[in-house]
């Protein structure tokens, strides 16, 4: 059956130009800590690895993490190991970036999330039209076995550990209706335990499990992003006890996460925001947009656009942000034996981009980057939504093919 598909074939295409995009100014979209205290930071322009203790922190370029610029590919560690999943299929790697391995049965393989539970059972979801659309299962990093979740017409774009089983999020197509309908679904092994809509409205795209609240009455954070610039603001819900419920909304949220204090923290183009049960939302910091969220070592971090403060990662202190890395101070390439001088490309366009705005915000002459370029003007702000600016193309697509490839690329987000 055929349907419309014109905002899909833009994104299909954007992902593919972001490859050729040049000098567009680097922005840390999330973090992941691993053993002892260290720390990974997903950037639009690679990853940057480094450790909380006041460590060096280096690039890991965009052509060794071999994922696409035009994506946000999650991570998480299995013990020592930084497990990478994106369009492209799974790689692994060393806490420093290197000893790049990737299993040969997801080669090339689209995957939209991966996860440790607290068992230290890995979670990996696969998905694409045609593919290994399912979820997966490993004790070890190494070997996979399929769960089995695979229904027709059915993606999941995230699965997460939850109470005694786990909570995905997903869309299926009503073909009879010609549209996508959202669900937030609780599993329990290969069952479906029960499942509750989600209604996105006119302006709605797409649906991202972002968090889960561990204990006995555990919770779900739930993003409904609505894409594209838009006088309606992105929503943020959350999954208890069978239910669906909106906490607050705001422009632009592109990352959020329980805090150790249970606040709810939430990047923003209106900041970094923090809400609270009995006292609603509040901005912490001075309201500069912030590009996600991140907790460890009993503390929430945060991370701004970088042609503003320089701030490539701030710590939460009471009401305060407190700069923990800029990126004048980011060095780098990473250098791995299996792939020397490979980085060199990507590490010249990442000083041209970030040299300019430290100069110009004063803040890499503080951090001691050596960027005194003279007379540069910081790049120009560009927006922060992926496919900003598409016409509206419309193209005959199957949805029962290609039409849900689109809506698995369309997943992978990039908080820009």
């Amino acid at each position: 059956m055929v349907r419309r598909a014109g905002l899909a074939f833009c994104l299909l295409v954007t992902a593919v130009a972001g490859r050729a995009e040049a000098h567009e100014p680097p922005v840390v979209t999330g973090m992941v800590a691993g053993p002892g205290d260290a720390v990974v930071l997903r950037t639009t322009r690679g990853l940057v690895v480094g450790d909380l203790r006041g460590g060096p922190f280096a690039l890991q370029c965009l052509e060794f993490s071999e994922f696409l610029p035009a994506e946000t590919p999650s991570l998480t560690f299995f013990g020592s190991t930084l497990f990478v999943s994106g369009v492209e299929g799974l790689v692994s790697m060393s806490a420093k970036g290197c000893g790049l391995e990737r299993p040969a049965q997801f080669a090339g393989v689209p995957m939209t999330d991966v996860h440790q539970r607290a068992d230290g059972t890995m979670l990996l979801l696969t998905t694409g039209a045609g593919m290994l659309n399912d979820a997966w299962e490993s004790v070890d990093g190494v070997a996979w076995q399929a769960r089995g979740l695979a229904l027709s017409q059915t993606l999941y774009s995230s699965l997460r550990p939850f109470g005694a089983g786990e909570v995905a999020t997903g869309v299926r197509i009503d073909v009879a209706a010609g549209r996508p309908l959202h669900f937030v679904r609780e599993i329990a092994g290969r069952e479906v335990v029960r499942e509750s809509p989600i209604e996105v409205g006119p302006e709605g795209y797409r649906v991202h499990l972002l968090d889960v609240r561990d204990g006995a009455d555990p919770e779900a954070l739930v993003l409904v992003d609505q894409y594209r610039e838009s006088a309606t603001p992105d929503q943020m819900l959350r999954y208890r006890d069978g239910a669906v419920e909106e906490l607050f909304a705001a422009p632009e949220i592109v990352d959020a996460r329980y805090g150790p204090d249970g606040s709810i923290y939430a990047a923003s183009a209106s900041g970094l925001l923090r809400w609270r049960e009995s006292g609603g939302v509040a901005v912490v910091g001075d309201g500069r947009r912030a590009t996600m969220v991140a907790v460890a070592a009993g503390s929430v971090f945060t991370a701004t656009e970088y042609y503003i403060d320089g701030c490539a990662l701030c710590r939460v202190e009471d009401d305060a942000l407190v700069p923990v890395l800029r990126f004048g101070e980011i060095g780098g390439p990473t250098v791995c034996s299996e792939a020397p001088g490979v980085c060199d490309g990507d590490w010249a366009d990442w000083r041209l981009e970030v040299e300019p705005a430290e100069a110009g915000s004063g803040s890499g002459a503080e951090a001691g980057s050596g960027s005194g370029a003279e007379g540069s003007a910081a790049p120009s702000t560009v927006s922060s939504r992926k496919g900003e600016g598409c016409t509206a193309v419309s193209t005959d697509i199957a949805w029962e093919g290609a039409g849900l490839l689109l809506l698995a690329l369309a997943w992978r987000r990039r908080a820009r």
